[in-house]
Formats: structure tokens, C-alpha cells, sequence
């Protein structure tokens, strides 16, 4: 017994080994799938929340700590040339000083301070899903750690100071921000001294008013992480004492959880950010300056249900210009890329004129003719595409930003009345002789105001009994006509009114009857048929009981439009004879044959049968329910 305890024992440890040993294995095989991508939008997935613009002044914060205050500081712009009021938030209370300055964190002395405590915001119905409601994103902020350098003159290691955050810059956005210490808001508050800081961010999209996150049917939603800015001389040119202010990397981004593969988006230059990817996390440095674009920035797949990731940003110490603050890097802004849809009369078409959305985001349209009209063209683009005559959905997969004028997508559909047509053919002699020549006319007209019968088909096939005249074949409008394999083709691109065509033709068969059927077909038409019978009865011959008949009809033609074709000389219109065929091939139904009283015989046996079967069940069953 204690031997096979021991055995027991030794199998759940090995196997409590080997599921180690691959969950270690999985989450190293996890973690190398990560990879940079230069501009590819193809490998980005759909995006299924869009984040609209997030400014402080539209969010709720809320904290465990008063150490951090929602206020406006003055604050000069990246170059220092002027001073704007903006929506902050920021750290308030003791912090360590270092024991140098410099122009760069890189060199100088600093001491590192623990921010205490954590601060949240909610942005209400900021996020817009994929299906069209409405949701909140919550932001969490915690982790902050802060280094300083020097103390400035004049400053007790006791005061409390200002440490920037967030703010919402003078554009409107809002950016995680690193500013010079203050002592107070106002404009020549910011004390002289190297920073540098680390906050985390924690961020999710939840169902409005709560803390639970949306369906997980939207689980890809593309993150913006703008403007990540270091050092550039040609931007300071002029202006030796600026040239070093920011540090050697003054943002970058380290991504922790909830991500996929980044895409950055300055492929043609790739020195504008560097992505260095880690056993556990990746980290975006920004290369150069820019004018809070993607240029120096990243597009990063995350899961709105919860992602986080490390923010750093620097700042070096500059005498001149100790106001200079808010370099920030800018959370929610992703590009937008516009789409604008247009219609003509005859339908409507969804979300007409031009809606925005996020880069790589998937959306629809919905095109419908209103009644008596149908789709005549769909082009995305300025070129062609597919569609249904009777409307459907366009759908737009992975929008990309374009360098068009106006919108970067354009959809247009246009719509045309349904046309609607008739056919009539006549003969010029319904009872010739063998070897005279007759004349046959066609005409075709389309009836419907306003309407075009598009790609106009009529086809004439030549039944035995008839040589036609070829050179007798004409038509009334600049329409083709051919005459091939005993088949006579008009074709027409546009039937806005009547067509005729016209041939004569040498009777050669001797007797009977000879039936010419013409179809005239096209685009959003049913086809419509007719046709002209001739009997053929010559003066030395008396007409045969029955006789031989040749019909144009027994032929297995294709046509054009997805409706069979109308019988021109059905029982209502043509009759029957009694000497011989109709004319048209004969529809034959199923019938069941009528078998009178062995039929009804039979179905009282089949009754009987199963009356007894019925009886029999019962009885077995009564039998075994006393038995048990």
C-alpha cells in the first residue's frame, strides 16, 4: 500500500513538472511572437472601439489620496515662445532633491521620490464600439515614481511642490506630461531642476456607468502613442541653449500586458522610433521630434477589456528657460480616416455624406432602390465594384489613411428605373406556297418613362423549312445584327424606345406547319417571346391528315436574364389543331392514374393492419407494467 502511494505520489510530482515546464515554455514562445512592423496595416487587426478625443475637463477623478489635485497651470509651449493655460493633473506634497542640474537627466544627480497612492478617471460614453453603442474608458495611474535634481535656491527641502502628470494640452488632447517642478500654478512658478519620472497606466473600456468591461466580442481595439519626442537640433536652430534640454530620451513607452504586435508607423525613416522587445514587455523610444504625429510615435493592438503599460518622460534643466514644461506624449489620438458616401435619385444609401473613423477599423454600407428602380453601378473609390440590383451591404475591411483630396474613401451608388419591354412578330404571308418569299418583322420596344433597356439581346433562331435572305437582314437603329449558325443576333447596348428588325426568307419546306419564335432579353428584364406561324399549302396537293410541322422553339438557347421566357402561342393565345403539332413544346405533368376500387380496397386493408398493430402494442405494454 505505502508503494503505491509512493508511486502516486512520484507521478502527480512529475507531472506537476512537466505542466511547469511548458506553461515556462509557452509563456517564452508567447512573448517571442512579439515583432516590430514597419507600416504594414494588413497586420494590424480590425479595430473594434473607437476612443474619441479625451480632454481632462470631460473626465470624473476620482482617488485615494488628496495628494493630487485636478487645477490649470501656465505652462509655455515645447520651444518656450508662449504661455497657455491647461487642464492638468498633478502630484502635491514633499519630494527628495538630488545634488546637480544639468541640461540632460543623463549626467545629473537626482533622488528618487515614491508617489503614494493612485488617481482614476472616467471618460462617459468616450468609447464607441463597432456596433454603435456607447461605452466609458477608465484610466488608472499609479506606480509614480519621480527623480529630481538639485534644489533650487530659495526652496525648503520641506515644501511641497508641484509634479506634473496628464494634461490637456492647448490642442485639446490629452497627454501624459512631464513639466519642471513648481511651487505654485502660476506663470513663473517652475523651479529650476532636472526631472525625470515613471507612472503606470492602466486602461479599459467598461459598460457606462460601471466597472465591467465590454463584450468580449470587441476584443482588438488600436492604440495611439503619439508624438514621443527627444532632442532635435534643426528644430532649435538659432537657439545653442535649448539644444540639450530634453535629455537623451526624454518619452518612451515600456507596454506590460493586454498588447500585441507594434506597428510603427515612420517606415520611411526608421531611425524616428526604436522598438527594443523584451523577455515580458516592449519598449518605444521616440528618435526625433515632430509635431505630435505618429512620425515619432506607434500603433499597438490592446484589449479594451484591460491593458497597461510604463510611461517615462524627462526633462533636463535650462536656466533660461525653467517655465518650460508639458512634454508630454499623447494617449487616445489615433488618425482618423474619413469615408464619404453619396447616392443618386432612386435610393438612399446609409450614413450618406462623411463619417470618420479610426485607422484599420472595419464598417459597412447599406445601398437600397427605392421601388420601381434598381442599382445600376457601385463604384468605391472612383472605380467599379460588385453589387446586388436590389441592393445589399458594402463593406469597407481595414480603413487606411490615403493622400486623396477630401475623404481618404469615397463609396457612390447609383440607381436606374426598371425598364419594361414587349415583343411582336408578324409575317407577311401566313399561308405561302413552297419556294415563296416572305418577310418577317420584329419589333421591340421598351415601354417604362424614363427607363433603358441595358444590353438589349434579341435572338431569332431559323427553324427547318426557311433559308433566309442574309442580305435582306436590317434594323431600324444603329443596333448590330448577325447572322450565324441559322441564328439571327440583334444587339443593342442602350433600348431606350423601338427597334425593328426585319429579313425575308424562301419557304422550302413542302407542307405542314413552321413556327419562328424571336426573344428579346436584357439587364433588370424578363425576357418576352413571340412568335409568327406560317401553313404551308400548295395548289397541286391535297393537305395530308397529318402532316410534318418544324418549329424554331425545340431549342435549348440560354437567356440572358434569370427568368424563363414567356410561351407566345400558348392554348389562350394560339389554340390547338387538330391536324397536327401546336407549335410550342408540350409542358407534360405527373399525373397519378386513377385506379378506382383496388386503390380504395387497398387502403381499408392497410387501415385494418394498422388498427391491430396498435392493439397488439397496448396489450404488451398492460402485460408488462402488471408483471413489474
Amino acid at each position: 500500500m505505502k508503494t503505491r502511494k509512493r508511486t502516486w505520489r512520484i507521478a502527480a510530482s512529475m507531472i506537476l513538472f512537466v505542466m511547469m515546464i511548458t506553461w515556462v515554455f509557452a509563456a517564452i514562445a508567447e512573448a517571442a511572437e512579439v515583432e516590430v512592423v514597419h507600416e504594414d496595416y494588413d497586420a494590424l487587426p480590425v479595430n473594434h472601439v473607437k476612443i474619441e478625443e479625451l480632454s481632462l475637463a470631460d473626465g470624473e477623478l476620482s482617488s485615494d489620496s488628496n495628494n493630487f489635485k485636478d487645477l490649470k497651470f501656465s505652462c509655455a509651449d515645447q520651444y518656450g515662445e508662449h504661455y497657455i493655460k491647461n487642464e492638468n493633473i498633478a502630484y502635491y506634497g514633499k519630494v527628495n532633491w538630488g545634488s546637480s542640474n544639468t541640461t540632460s537627466d543623463k549626467d545629473a544627480v537626482m533622488s528618487k521620490t515614491d508617489i503614494p497612492g493612485s488617481f482614476s478617471i472616467r471618460f462617459a460614453n468616450k468609447a464607441v464600439l463597432s456596433d454603435g453603442k456607447r461605452a466609458d474608458v477608465v484610466l488608472t495611474f499609479s506606480d509614480w515614481e519621480v527623480w529630481l535634481g538639485a534644489k533650487p535656491d530659495g526652496v525648503s527641502a520641506s515644501d511641497p511642490v508641484y509634479i506634473l502628470g496628464l494634461q490637456t494640452d492647448y490642442t485639446g488632447k490629452l497627454i501624459l506630461a512631464t513639466g519642471t517642478p513648481r511651487l505654485d500654478t502660476g506663470e513663473d512658478g517652475a523651479l529650476e531642476s532636472t526631472i525625470k519620472q515613471r507612472i503606470k497606466v492602466n486602461a479599459k473600456i467598461c459598460e457606462h456607468g460601471t466597472d465591467n468591461p465590454i463584450d468580449s466580442k470587441f476584443d482588438t481595439m488600436l492604440m495611439g502613442f503619439v508624438d514621443l519626442d527627444v532632442p532635435d537640433k534643426s528644430k532649435a536652430s538659432g537657439k545653442d541653449d535649448v539644444e540639450k534640454y530634453q535629455g537623451e530620451f526624454s518619452e518612451s513607452i515600456e507596454l506590460l500586458s493586454g498588447y500585441d504586435s507594434p506597428l510603427l508607423v515612420s517606415a520611411e525613416d526608421k531611425t524616428k522610433a526604436v522598438i527594443d522587445v523584451k523577455d515580458s514587455s516592449v519598449k518605444v523610444r521616440g528618435t526625433s521630434l515632430d509635431d505630435n504625429t505618429l512620425d515619432s510615435g506607434f500603433i499597438c493592438p490592446v484589449l479594451p477589456k484591460g491593458y497597461s503599460f510604463y510611461w517615462y518622460g524627462s526633462n533636463g534643466y535650462n536656466k533660461n528657460l525653467k517655465g518650460l514644461s508639458c512634454m508630454g506624449t499623447n494617449l487616445a489620438e489615433m488618425q482618423n480616416v474619413s469615408v464619404g458616401a453619396s447616392s443618386g435619385q432612386g435610393g438612399t444609401i446609409e450614413k450618406e455624406g462623411s463619417t470618420d473613423y479610426v485607422l484599420n477599423s472595419t464598417t459597412t454600407y447599406k445601398y437600397e432602390p427605392a421601388e420601381g428602380f434598381y442599382v445600376k453601378s457601385l463604384t468605391v473609390d472612383g472605380e467599379p465594384v460588385g453589387f446586388d440590383p436590389d441592393g445589399g451591404i458594402y463593406r469597407f475591411d481595414k480603413l487606411t489613411k490615403t493622400d486623396a483630396d477630401g475623404d481618404d474613401h469615397t463609396i457612390d451608388v447609383r440607381f436606374e428605373v426598371h425598364p419594361e419591354i414587349e415583343i411582336e412578330k408578324s409575317v407577311s404571308n401566313e399561308t405561302p406556297e413552297t419556294g415563296d418569299e416572305i418577310e418577317y418583322t420584329i419589333e421591340m420596344r421598351q415601354i417604362k418613362e424614363g427607363a433603358v433597356l441595358r444590353n438589349a439581346v434579341m435572338e431569332d433562331k431559323i427553324p427547318d423549312g426557311l433559308e433566309v435572305i442574309e442580305d435582306s437582314i436590317d434594323c431600324s437603329d444603329d443596333g448590330e445584327v448577325t447572322f450565324e449558325d441559322n441564328v439571327i443576333t440583334y444587339t443593342q447596348e442602350e433600348l431606350e424606345g423601338d427597334a425593328v428588325v426585319s429579313f425575308r426568307a424562301v419557304v422550302t419546306a413542302e407542307t405542314g406547319k413552321v413556327n419562328n419564335v424571336a426573344v428579346l432579353s436584357g439587364d433588370m428584364a424578363d425576357p418576352v417571346s413571340d412568335g409568327a406561324e406560317i401553313k404551308i399549302i400548295n395548289a397541286d396537293q391535297k393537305e395530308p391528315e397529318q402532316s410534318d410541322t418544324y418549329n424554331s422553339d425545340d431549342d435549348d438557347r440560354e437567356y440572358h436574364t434569370g427568368s424563363s421566357k414567356k410561351d407566345p402561342l400558348d392554348d389562350e393565345e394560339t389554340g390547338t389543331d387538330d391536324e397536327g403539332y401546336t407549335g410550342q413544346p408540350e409542358d407534360y405533368d405527373h399525373l397519378i392514374p386513377r385506379t378506382g376500387d383496388e386503390a380504395a380496397g387497398l387502403l381499408v386493408a392497410l387501415a385494418g393492419i394498422t388498427i391491430t398493430a396498435f392493439f397488439l402494442i397496448y396489450i404488451c405494454i398492460q402485460k408488462y407494467r402488471k408483471r413489474y
